[in-house]
């Protein structure tokens, strides 16, 4: 009589936790991809969100109001705010600094005006030398930092304040960072409009979706790039689900054998392997989920974990299973009863 033995089937469990493993690691970085994918478009978005801008307003041969390096003169936003299409606009300047070892985007705003975040603690700045800082900074309020040389005060911090691969933002005023960065020039990257407006010669407007596509365009490549590895990622997933449902088959052509010689429904034997296949992908998906959710703090930026992509995740890896089981089934099946009997005589 045909039997499995004690060893036999602590190697099956030794082997079925191997694959849950190795594939749940597989999903958990797969996961970890996605949430720096979806960090990368939503930093973008915030960025210009929080100047609760409608268009944006840059030098004719400027590339968009975060990456041009082509100014314009500051002074233009008086003669938009005349316009009668204009509700509220703000010019705004952009400057670079090291802080804390990390590369930091240091913002020239208008006091009260477009560009100003909302702080999670203390409040924005009002007077040259006051700054308000990224959180992820670890600044505190009366803090002092070095801007271009000089010292500056923590007066506020704001939360997610961040773009271009999670570097922080440090807000100032619009003249204090011209003294500090541009010699003293009123001049500005551009300037952020609520409402419609008509550029004068020498500029063009953009909108929201073409400030956002230009933020995005400088990290196209390292996205693509991510992207193609998660794919590879779900290749070796799927790759070590198949090879581990083939193996069950093939140990189970027998019973497989068995159950056709007593007329049973191919669905019912389908379903009888692709369980296998199922319980596989489930399992090394809980392991996925939980790693990505462990390993997320260690990254030096927030790594966005959305429902969304687990869900996502979890139906790839349900499809894996079944496809794995379909595969797996279709050679056990494939086996003649007689000869599976034969073998196992």
């Amino acid at each position: 009589m045909w039997r499995i033995s004690i060893q036999d089937l602590r190697h099956r469990r030794r082997r079925f936790v191997l694959a849950v493993v190795a594939t749940g690691l597989a999903f958990g970085m797969s996961l970890l991809m996605q949430g720096f994918v979806t960090t990368l478009g939503w930093e973008s978005r915030h960025i210009v969100g929080l100047f609760g801008a409608d268009e944006w307003v840059v030098s004719a041969g400027g590339t968009g109001p975060f990456t041009t390096m082509t100014f314009i003169d500051a002074s233009v936003v008086d003669e938009f705010r005349s316009q009668p299409g204009v509700r509220a606009a703000g010019a705004f300047v952009q400057a670079r600094e090291i802080l804390h070892g990390l590369d930091t985007f240091v913002i020239g705003v208008e006091p009260g005006g477009l560009g100003v975040p909302v702080a999670a603690d203390g409040r924005a700045p009002t007077a040259p030398g006051e700054v308000m800082t990224a959180t992820m900074l670890g600044y505190h309020l009366g803090d002092e930092i070095q801007l271009a040389g000089r010292s500056a005060t923590v007066v506020g911090t704001v939360a997610d304040a961040t773009y271009y691969f999670g570097q922080p933002v440090v807000f100032a005023l619009l003249s204090d960072v011209q003294d500090r960065y541009l010699a003293g020039q009123r001049i500005a990257n551009g300037v952020a409009v609520s409402g419609t407006i008509e550029p004068p010669a020498g500029m063009r407007v953009l909108t929201n979706k073409q400030a956002i596509a230009d933020i995005d365009r400088p990290q196209k490549s390292g996205r693509q790039s991510v992207e193609i590895l998660n794919g590879l990622l779900w290749i070796m997933a799927a790759g070590i689900v198949a090879t581990m449902v083939y193996l069950i088959a093939l140990e189970r052509t027998r019973d497989v054998a068995v159950m056709k010689a007593m007329g049973v429904a191919s669905r019912t034997l389908f379903g009888s392997v692709a369980l296998h296949g199922l319980v596989l992908s489930i399992a090394a998906l809980v392991v996925g989920v939980a790693a990505a959710f462990l390993l997320a703090p260690i990254f030096p930026f927030t790594m966005r974990l959305e429902v969304i992509a687990v869900v996502k995740v979890g139906l790839i890896a349900v499809a894996i299973g079944l496809l794995a089981s379909l595969f797996g089934y279709r050679r056990a099946a494939g086996v003649d009863p007689a000869a599976a009997f034969g073998r196992s005589a």
